[in-house]
């Protein structure tokens, strides 16, 4: 599975692509600055990028008639792309964590307190957009699929404006003391408690397993 799992990313590697994602990667943590609620949108795109890409050369040539040709199982040609997605996070979202703590450092208005539960988001937010894709794209086909993406990035964007409140109230990416104005900010500064981001993790996992059923079979 991991010679497959390499294979979308040398396909990204080979358009030029990766390097938009390292792009993405560093300007997550600005996209928090702002406090407009757009940087759990930013943090979802990196992984999304390689699915949305891979899945799209894989269409265009026909690549996943040739792979169901190879001795592997239907389920494990289905969870490398499922897995390759979490690594793509993975990596970026590690690349985003350290110029965060830089930039916090260098007393931009980042609390490094609040870069756990800004990964425990993004990282929902990006099981949740890759399942609903994946699950499009192997269920419905590559068309459906885009369009269930599209409506997935919308649905985050509205509930980054009704969470988050106006730009002016603040989130929880900088001080506490700014962030307690608008819901997302106390999601963001831990005030919803353990359990909370237990429950968005897991329901988040759980839709992600779907999709891979749904997908496998």
């Amino acid at each position: 599975m991991s010679a497959l799992a390499l294979k979308d990313f040398m396909l990204v590697r080979r358009e030029k692509s990766m390097l938009f994602m390292l792009i993405l990667s560093l300007a997550l943590p600005l996209a928090f600055v702002s406090g407009s609620g757009f940087g759990l949108f930013l943090a979802v795109l990196p992984a999304y990028y390689l699915s949305g890409w891979a899945c799209a050369i894989d269409y265009k040539y026909k690549s996943d008639r040739f792979m169901r040709s190879l001795p592997v199982s239907s389920a494990a040609l289905v969870a490398y792309r499922y897995l390759s997605a979490i690594v793509a996070w993975a990596g970026s979202f590690a690349i985003s964590a350290i110029v965060w703590a830089a930039l916090s450092l260098a007393g931009f208005p980042l609390s490094l307190s609040a870069l756990p539960y800004a990964a425990i988001l993004a990282l929902a937010l990006t099981l949740v957009s890759n399942a609903v894709y994946f699950g499009g794209y192997y269920v419905l086909g590559y068309q459906n699929a885009r369009w269930a993406i599209f409506f997935v990035f919308s649905a985050i964007g509205a509930a980054g404006a009704v969470f988050g409140g106006a730009a002016s109230s603040g989130f929880a990416f900088t001080a506490p003391a700014v962030s307690k104005g608008s819901a997302l900010g106390s999601l963001l500064s831990g005030g919803a408690g353990f359990s909370a981001y237990a429950a968005i993790l897991a329901a988040s996992l759980a839709l992600y397993a779907i999709s891979f059923a749904l997908s496998a079979a």
